[in-house]
């Protein structure tokens, strides 16, 4: 079965965006998946205009990232969505990121394989260099771990409804 982009919402969470210009740079190439922005911003509200995909909520106060992430998941899944990416308005991906992303997710589970999350390889764009987890240099291969970053991943809502969703005591 392959994933539509319709199915695919982007999940950002987001703090003071205006410090944060090159969000738009995200939203023009992927115009063709809808994106929920939770702005975490106390007393704030974005001042320019978005487009019919993209669907703000601004909380007017820090509720937390966890708070934020699931408010985007509710609504993703009250609007049918299947799949969700999660970033941060630091994230910064590659032009190809969602499709390479949503290709691998239907290759790996194409094999038979349960998988909870996906999540990207992780480069420090200081130094070009691969992060690790604990001992585990991460390459470009898939490695079975168990933690992942939230910016980046991919994951099923279903998944979420069988694990559940963001743990919010957990304020970041």
């Amino acid at each position: 079965m392959s994933i539509t982009k319709e199915k695919v919402v982007a999940i950002i969470v987001i703090y003071d965006p205006k410090r944060v210009l090159d969000m738009s740079s995200f939203y023009k190439e992927e115009k063709d998946i809808h994106m929920v922005l939770v702005d975490n911003t106390p007393d704030h509200g974005l001042q320019y205009p978005l487009s019919e995909k993209v669907h703000y909520f601004p909380l007017c106060e820090n509720k937390g990232i966890a708070y934020a992430q699931n408010l985007g998941i509710k609504w993703a899944q009250e609007n049918g969505f299947e799949y969700i990416f999660f970033f941060d308005q630091d994230s910064w991906i590659t032009n190809d990121f969602i499709d390479k992303m949503l290709s691998e997710h239907e290759r790996i589970t194409g094999m038979g394989y349960k998988l909870s999350v996906l999540g990207p390889l992780l480069i420090n764009k200081n130094t070009g260099e691969n992060y690790k987890i604990g001992n585990k240099p991460l390459v470009s291969d898939h490695v079975k771990v168990s933690v992942v970053i939230s910016s980046g991943s991919l994951i099923r809502i279903e998944t979420l409804q069988d694990i559940g969703f963001m743990d919010e005591i957990l304020f970041i």
